[in-house]
């Protein structure tokens, strides 16, 4: 077993393992090799992993009361056809407030135009505000209530003919609508609300504003595809920096802090494949 050109362990029993401990963070190149009874030698195609230092990784804590994460008015942010809205969120209480993850759009406040808006009811559901001008909007609610004290990947979708909204990757709840986000002025907040005092008590990590429709069905909840990534805070390394390469910097307010609980990392399944016999081999009986 290698990494790179350098041997890691061997074993000459099968099922020929090797665990290798105390691996430093970094990314690798993993290498098999084979070697049978008469010394040839196969080699394995070449499997890269990360190895994530945990100590780099955070999430924003908010206070529910004045903290929030703010970034000012950008022309990248400012999307008026599809798009999507993303986040892991994890809630302290439903406590009978609404409690905004992402909100750009200026409530009441004429000339500010349109935007988008992705809260936490009330009641605990999760809804995506499409605003069509300061004081006209379209709304989409999921049906369930999410739990508190973990985390949930949460998702609010327009595609230009429907509103999705998805927690934890599945379909919640969906309207029919062509009535899109207007293009508006505001500045974007995370946490907050941009016009009232609509403030999130809890832990959110891995904010994504795209512009386009990326999940059409059912998806398992990560970062998914990196088209039209128009604003990513990842918060690691506690910066609010935007990940995206757009320059929406974000800055902490009201006393926002940094968390280690984090959600947990995707697990991707394995892959595996038959290399010998190849498919439709004919073999004499015996």
């Amino acid at each position: 077993f290698y990494q790179g050109t350098t041997l890691l362990g061997s074993d000459t029993t099968g099922p020929y393992t090797f665990i290798w401990n105390n691996v430093p963070g970094g990314v690798y190149s993993i290498v098999a090799k084979a070697t049978d009874d008469d010394g040839a030698i196969t080699a394995s195609s070449a499997i890269s992993i990360s190895v994530i230092d945990s100590a780099s990784q955070h999430s924003l804590s908010l206070n529910g009361t004045s903290s929030y994460g703010s970034v000012p008015n950008s022309s990248s942010l400012n999307i008026s056809g599809p798009i999507t809205i993303e986040a892991w969120i994890r809630l302290n209480a439903v406590n009978g407030n609404y409690q905004d993850i992402v909100c750009r759009e200026s409530w009441g406040q004429a000339g500010s135009g349109g935007g988008y808006e992705l809260a936490v009811t009330n009641t605990g559901k999760i809804r995506l505000d499409l605003y069509q001008s300061h004081n006209q909007y379209t709304t989409g609610i999921g049906s369930s209530t999410i739990t508190t004290n973990a985390w949930h990947h949460v998702a609010g979708v327009f595609d230009g003919n429907q509103i999705r909204i998805y927690l934890n990757g599945v379909l919640d709840g969906s309207v029919s609508t062509t009535n899109g986000p207007a293009s508006g002025t505001s500045a974007l907040h995370i946490g907050k609300s941009t016009y009232t005092g609509y403030y999130f008590g809890g832990l959110i990590d891995e904010v994504r504003i795209s512009a386009a429709a990326l999940y059409s069905a059912n998806f398992t909840p990560g970062l998914g595809p990196a088209s039209n990534t128009r604003g990513l805070w990842k918060f690691d390394g506690q910066t609010p920096q935007d990940s995206s390469g757009n320059n929406n910097h974000a800055t902490l307010q009201g006393g926002a802090v940094y968390s280690t609980t984090v959600p947990a990392n995707t697990n991707n399944a394995p892959t595996v494949t038959i290399n010998d016999p190849q498919h439709n081999t004919a073999f004499p009986a015996g």
